[in-house]
Formats: structure tokens, sequence, C-alpha cells
């Protein structure tokens, strides 16, 4: 763990009860719900009997981290839709792109590893950045049933391109949080995704051997010509089968 991250942990442990009471009454002011017989010598104890969780005609799934979980995402894909609208990329063909530029010649099976989505569905994702001319194919060196995936020309455009969009998008669904708010929220995030990994249908599995090409924030140097560059060299190395053991997904399951 970073010193960073250290130091950030330890200051969320060191949020006292009253500093959480006063987040639940902001929580209070934009969401409306009351409190009810809640014991001043006992606020911010985190005892749920305090409040009135469910005020008027709400739904207990209002309060339920999976459904607002399920909410946040729909949020953030339609941020993403609304401000990417003139590329015409969803999230996870966004996703796909930005793996293949970072490992090029990876096949299927792996890329669907790298970016948790399921591997029976991601032969539609590639189809498509393939139809637009976004993704190159070639047949595999060891492996002829295996297809090594690449960024055009066009692709690495487009993901130059799209740059400040992206990152606008992530800003406007956070713009609402300070940046204290913003920090813990990251980083409680991150936890949540780490240690509940392999819970999910298809559990992320980081390729170390990729080159990490990051999209990087507006006004810093652009990674075309390294992607280039790599694009280049993977062309002329044929892949090396990996030892590691990768967890297997259920037959015939949907996608995220």
């Amino acid at each position: 763990m970073s010193a960073r991250a250290e130091h950030l942990r330890h200051l969320i442990q060191q949020i006292s009860g009253s500093t959480l009471w006063i987040c639940y009454n902001s929580y209070q002011q934009v969401t409306g719900v009351k409190t009810v017989n809640a014991d001043p010598t006992t606020q911010g104890s985190g005892n749920v009997d305090e409040v009135e969780i469910h005020a008027g005609n709400e739904l207990a799934v209002y309060d339920m981290p999976g459904h607002l979980v399920r909410r946040l995402n729909q949020i953030a894909v339609s941020i993403f839709l609304e401000g990417t609208r003139e590329f015409g990329i969803t999230p996870v063909q966004f996703s796909a792109l930005s793996a293949i530029r970072s490992i090029p010649g990876i096949d299927q099976r792996r890329l669907a590893r790298v970016i948790a989505f399921d591997r029976s569905t991601i032969g539609d994702v590639v189809q498509r950045l393939e139809k637009r001319g976004l993704v190159l194919s070639e047949k595999g060196t060891l492996d002829r049933r295996t297809k090594r995936l690449f960024v055009s020309e066009e692709g690495l455009n487009t993901l130059s391109e799209m740059q400040d969009a992206v990152w606008k998008t992530n800003d406007d669904l956070l713009k609402s949080l300070s940046e204290g708010e913003r920090t813990i929220f990251m980083f409680l995030l991150k936890k949540l995704v780490s240690l509940n990994n392999e819970m999910s249908r298809a559990p992320l599995v980081p390729d170390k051997k990729g080159t990490p090409i990051l999209l990087r924030k507006p006004g810093t140097a652009d990674m075309q010509s390294h992607a280039r560059i790599s694009v280049k060299r993977a062309l002329q190395t044929p892949m090396q089968p990996s030892n590691r053991a990768f967890p297997k997904l259920p037959p015939g399951q949907a996608s995220d």
C-alpha cells in the first residue's frame, strides 16, 4: 500500500461519530429523511434505529447499496454516452479499445479478463469495433483459432480525440462532491471492487505483461506515438501462452 493510500486509510479510520452525524445531517437536507427519537448522547453512533430510513412512500430498496450502485451505474453510462455522443463509443467499447492499445496483440479471451467483461459476449464488442475500422485482427501465430487484436490508425486517433470528453464525463459524475468527498468515495469504491472481485460473474484479471497506456488528462503529453511503437513491436513478436490460472465463468452467463 502506498504512503498516500495508508494516510487516507488512517484518516478514514479516525473519522469520529460526530463527524459521521454531520454527514448524515447533510444527507437529510438532500433527501428529506428525518430523525426520530434520536438520543443526543448517542448521535453519530451508527445505530440504524435512531433514524427513520424510509420517509413517505419510499421503498426499502432505496437504501440498499446494491440498488444504489445499479442506479449510479445507470447515471454513469448516461453521462458517458451523452458526453461522447459524437464518437458513438459505448463505455465497454471504450474500455476494450483502451486495453487493446495497452496490450497490442491481445486475444479476445484475455481482453475479457482485463476489462472484467463476460467472455461469451466480448466477441460482439470486438466485432463492432472491427466493423468501424477501429480495431484490426490477425490469426494467432501459436493458435490459429485465436485472433490477435490491434488498434488501427483510426482507433488511435479516436482515442486521442476522446480524451477531453472522457475526462469531462468522469468529472461530471462526481461534480456534486467536494474534493475531499471525491477522494474518500474513490478510495472506498476501489476497496469494495477489489475485495469483492471474485464474487463477480466476470472477475477482473489484470495483465501485468501489458504496457500501461492510460488516457492523459487535458494538457498532458499525447501517447499516440508510444502506442504505434508498441503495435509495431507486437506485430514482430509472437504471443507467448500464459502459465497463470484464470478463474472460469459458468457457461451461458450474461454480461455485466
